[in-house]
């Protein structure tokens, strides 16, 4: 194993994985995706398509001493609807104050904690949807420089760019839909650090409704807030 790159779950390793042994073995196979979880978990199966060469590995993963890539974004509010959607849809074992304490607690680790996938990034996520050219010739330089064996395919790495994306969650169905959990944890994160005061005992909350109607008056505040944290073009704030 020559490369290894750590990245958060749903920032794209498996992928990147699949690409990479595309190109190792000249080879251009597009996967399609299947259904995860639910129905809008759309993942890949990339058991048996792995770069031998790289390893991608999540931060919670103990690795040794060798130098690593880091595949990641300082916008942390796609990749974190990524890995809900692919990982965590299936949440009904969890009580709905479980759930809401599990995506505030995880929205505010992306938002304000000191992680590593959002600093000294090689691979930023971003690229791949604003700047794939970018992406590209950075993948190249990190597999010459390893000297990983590998034929450059710029147009089937676009191609696997498209059809990665395509597999991620839009982000209007979840921006500013009070009806989302996942939203619903992201507003409560910036209220939290923000320290505003909240008249609802949240934990008391029944339903998806008095946990909306406590955080709504807050709105501006919110969107304001959570639209840095998301990757540029990728939602429509109008």
């Amino acid at each position: 194993m020559k490369i290894l790159i750590r990245y958060a779950g749903g920032g794209g390793g498996n992928w990147l994985s699949h690409t990479v042994a595309n190109l190792q073995n000249n080879t251009t196979n597009i996967i399609q995706p299947k259904i995860g979880k639910n129905d809008k978990a759309i993942k890949f199966d990339f058991v048996d398509v792995k770069s031998k060469d790289i390893k991608c590995i999540h931060f919670d993963y103990e690795v040794d001493d060798r130098k690593f890539y880091i595949l990641g974004s300082k916008h942390m509010f796609n990749t974190g609807l990524a890995g809900h959607t692919k990982n965590n849809c299936n949440e009904t074992d969890k009580s709905l104050t479980e759930l809401f304490d599990y995506h505030s607690n995880l929205a505010t680790h992306f938002m304000y904690g000191d992680i590593a996938y959002k600093q000294n990034i090689d691979l930023y996520v971003d690229w791949l949807y604003n700047d794939k050219l970018r992406f590209c010739d950075k993948l190249y330089e990190i597999l010459d420089e390893n000297d990983i064996t590998y034929t450059k395919n710029t147009e089937f790495v676009l191609a696997s760019i498209d059809n990665y994306l395509s597999t991620m969650p839009n982000i209007n169905e979840y921006f500013d839909n009070w009806n989302s959990m996942f939203w619903l944890g992201w507003c409560h994160a910036v209220i939290m650090k923000k320290g505003i005061s909240i008249d609802v005992n949240m934990y008391s909350c029944n339903d998806i409704e008095c946990i909306s109607n406590a955080l709504l008056p807050h709105r501006n505040v919110c969107i304001e807030e959570i639209q840095k944290h998301i990757i540029p073009n990728t939602v429509n704030f109008t």
